[in-house]
C-alpha cells in the first residue's frame, strides 16, 4: 500500500468527478501476426514487472493509496479483450467510446486487441494516476521486447524482473538543485493585455460529453526540414510548436491579446535519485504560462518569445519546489471542482490550451517478427479545461499530431 502523491490526488479526482477526464488512450498499430494469446502471455509478465499495473485505489490512514496486488496473483488477470478488426478506423471510434467508459475490474487499465488480417490495433485504456508520456512509450517497448521473445521461444523474465513501487514523486523530488534557467528569468513574463478565455460551442454535462480525436502526422523530409530550421534560428522544437499552436489557436479567438496554455513537463530529472526510464507512474506536473501575440510579428521571434517563457516558468516552479510538501486530498479535489463549476457556469474553457511533448520514442522499428508501424496518444479531455489538447512525437522520424477535445464543448470542425 502507497498514499497517492499531489498529481496522482488530482488525477484520480478528474477521473471519477469528470466522467474519465484525464484517461490516457493509446493505440499502437502492429505488423506480423500478434495474436490474442501471444499478448496476453506478454501482458502478463508486463504486469509481473511494474507494480502500478497491479495497482487499484483505496485507503491508508483515511488518505486515498495505492493497494498492489503482490506479483504471483496478477498474471491470471489480464484485463484483456480480443475482437475483429471492422475498418481501418475502428480504432479511432472504439478508443473515443472506450475511453469515456470506467475500469469495471481490479486494475486500473485494460487493453482490447483488434485482430485484422494485415496487422492488429492494440488499444490501452490507462488510468492517468498510474503512468504519463513517457511511462506509455516504454510500455510499448517492453511489452514488444515481451511479444519478441515469447514468439522466439524464450520466456524473457530475466530481463524484466520485478521492480520495486516508488514512493510519489512528491517525495523524490530533489528540492535543493539550482534552477536550469539564469536569475533574469525568473522575473514573472510578459503580462500585455487581458488574458483571453476560450468560450464553449456547446454546452452538456459531463455526463454527456463526448471525447473527439483527431490525428496528423508530417512525414520524414518535411520533419528534418523543421528541424533544421528551428536549429537555425536557436530555437527547440518544442518552441516552435508552441508558438504554431498559440498561432493556430488565435485564428479561432477574437484577436485576443494573450494565451494561456499548459505544458506537460517530466519530473524524473529533478529526482534523487533520478527515476530512470524502465519505471512507470504519474511523475509529470502541468506547467502554466501565458503569452503575448502581437499582430504581424515574426513567427521566429514568436517561437523564441515562447521558449524564453517556458524556460521562465519551469526555473520559477522548480524554486518553488514544483510540488507542495504537503498537501490535504480532500482541499484540493474540492477546488479543483469549485474552479471547473465556475468556469462551466460561464461557458469556458478553464485553462486555455495544452500541450505535451515526450520527444522522440525509443521504440524500435521492429521487435522480431512484429512491426511497430504507429503509435497514437491522447488524454480524454472531457472536464471543460482546455480547448484541446495536442500531444506530440517523433516515430521512426515522423512528427505525430495527436488532438483531444470534449465535444461539444469544442466542435471538431474547430478543431480541425
Amino acid at each position: 500500500t502507497r498514499v497517492l502523491g499531489c498529481w496522482e490526488t488530482i488525477q484520480k479526482t478528474f477521473h471519477q468527478q469528470y466522467c474519465c477526464a484525464g484517461m490516457i488512450l493509446q493505440i499502437v498499430r502492429i505488423e506480423g501476426g500478434l495474436t490474442g494469446g501471444l499478448l496476453a502471455q506478454a501482458l502478463a509478465l508486463l504486469q509481473l514487472r511494474h507494480p502500478l499495473l497491479r495497482a487499484r485505489f483505496g485507503e491508508e490512514g483515511g488518505r486515498p493509496a495505492f493497494i498492489v496486488a503482490a506479483p504471483d496473483t496478477a498474471a491470471v488477470r489480464v484485463p484483456l479483450r480480443v475482437v475483429p478488426m471492422a475498418g481501418d478506423l475502428a480504432w479511432q471510434r472504439l478508443g473515443e467510446s472506450e475511453a469515456l467508459r470506467d475500469f469495471d475490474g481490479e486494475f486500473l487499465w485494460r487493453a482490447i486487441l483488434l485482430e485484422g488480417a494485415a496487422c492488429c490495433d492494440i488499444i490501452f485504456l490507462i488510468h492517468h494516476a498510474i503512468a504519463d508520456g513517457h511511462s506509455i512509450v516504454r510500455l510499448v517497448h517492453d511489452l514488444m521486447g515481451l511479444c519478441r521473445a515469447i514468439a522466439e521461444g524464450r520466456a524473457g523474465t530475466d530481463d524484466y524482473a520485478p521492480l520495486p513501487l516508488l514512493p510519489p514523486v512528491d517525495e523524490l523530488l530533489n528540492r535543493s538543485l539550482p534552477p536550469d534557467s539564469p536569475a533574469g528569468l525568473m522575473e514573472t513574463g510578459e503580462q500585455e493585455g487581458a488574458l483571453y478565455q476560450f468560450s464553449f460551442e456547446g454546452c452538456a454535462p459531463p455526463e454527456e460529453r463526448r471525447l473527439g480525436t483527431c490525428f496528423r502526422q508530417i512525414e520524414k523530409e518535411a520533419v528534418k526540414l523543421f528541424q533544421s530550421r528551428c536549429r537555425s534560428h536557436g530555437v527547440t522544437p518544442t518552441g516552435a510548436i508552441t508558438a504554431a499552436l498559440l498561432q493556430a489557436a488565435a485564428g479561432t479567438a477574437a484577436a485576443p491579446q494573450r494565451l494561456a496554455m499548459d505544458t506537460g513537463i517530466s519530473l524524473r530529472r529533478y529526482c534523487a535519485p533520478e527515476i530512470g526510464p524502465e519505471h512507470v507512474g504519474c511523475n509529470i506536473m502541468m506547467l502554466q504560462t501565458s503569452h503575448s501575440l502581437k499582430p504581424g510579428g515574426d513567427f521566429w521571434s514568436f517561437a523564441a518569445a515562447c521558449q524564453q517563457e517556458l524556460r521562465r516558468a519551469t526555473a520559477l516552479k522548480q524554486r518553488q519546489g514544483f510540488l507542495p510538501r504537503g498537501f490535504h486530498p480532500a482541499f484540493v479535489a474540492s477546488s479543483m471542482v469549485s474552479n471547473l463549476q465556475e468556469s462551466g457556469q460561464a461557458g469556458q474553457f478553464a485553462n486555455g490550451i495544452c500541450f505535451s511533448n515526450p520527444g522522440v520514442l525509443s521504440v524500435e522499428e521492429s521487435y522480431g517478427p512484429f512491426r511497430v508501424k504507429d503509435i497514437y496518444n491522447v488524454t480524454c479531455e472531457t472536464a471543460g479545461l482546455w480547448l484541446l489538447f495536442l500531444g506530440t512525437h517523433v516515430l521512426h522520424g515522423r512528427l505525430c499530431c495527436d488532438f483531444s477535445f470534449a465535444e461539444p464543448l469544442a466542435s471538431r470542425t474547430t478543431v480541425e
